[in-house]
């Protein structure tokens, strides 16, 4: 997830003009909306989180320029993307994508940092054992978490790798933030026009 955030983030920034960058966000809101359709919650959130990125979100003129642009016929974007942002959004546990996940079909792909997340927690909260006893309520939790991201493997469909797109995505060097004119320095330099 992190290196689709990365990647999303990069692929906007890269961009020279306003109206491209504006352009290469849009392209990203529609493969968000695809991707909630096709209940792929994982790249979803790492879509999302490259969008709402602060080197992203800081991006005024552009902001503007596909509100503007998507306004019309294309759904009411701005509604739209926050309704997805609080899908995926870890308020209250990440309920809404709980609450999605349950009534998601069987070819969706979990978030995977939620369930990771459950696993860790009642793995430090819960003791291995209680009264003498193995404490059964700890792995039984445990293991509903795990069945979650098992059975998705297990039933998910085969999809052949396009290695055309895979090449898209992994062959493109990344902005790093530290280095400079990296992916913070070229947002602060996009945005005050230099």
């Amino acid at each position: 997830m992190q290196y689709l955030a990365e990647w999303v983030a990069s692929m906007i920034l890269v961009q020279a003009k306003v109206k491209w960058r504006a352009k290469m966000l849009e392209k990203f809101i529609v493969v968000a909306y695809a991707l909630r359709d096709l209940e792929n919650f994982d790249s979803l959130m790492g879509v999302l989180a490259g969008i709402n990125r602060q080197t992203i979100h800081r991006l005024a003129e552009t902001q503007e320029l596909v509100n503007q642009r998507m306004e019309g016929d294309r759904t009411k974007v701005p509604k739209r993307l926050r309704s997805l942002n609080k899908l995926m959004s870890n308020q209250k546990s990440f309920s809404a994508y709980r609450l999605a996940l349950a009534n998601s079909g069987t070819n969706m792909v979990p978030y995977l940092g939620v369930h990771l997340q459950d696993i860790t927690v009642v793995n430090e909260v819960k003791k291995d054992m209680r009264d003498g006893k193995v404490n059964w309520s700890k792995f039984s939790q445990m293991g509903r978490s795990a069945a979650i991201v098992l059975d998705c493997a297990r039933v998910a469909p085969k999809i052949e790798v396009e290695l055309k797109v895979e090449g898209c995505i992994l062959g493109v060097p990344l902005l790093e933030e530290e280095v400079s004119g990296g992916i913070r320095v070229r947002s602060l330099r996009t945005r005050l026009g230099r």
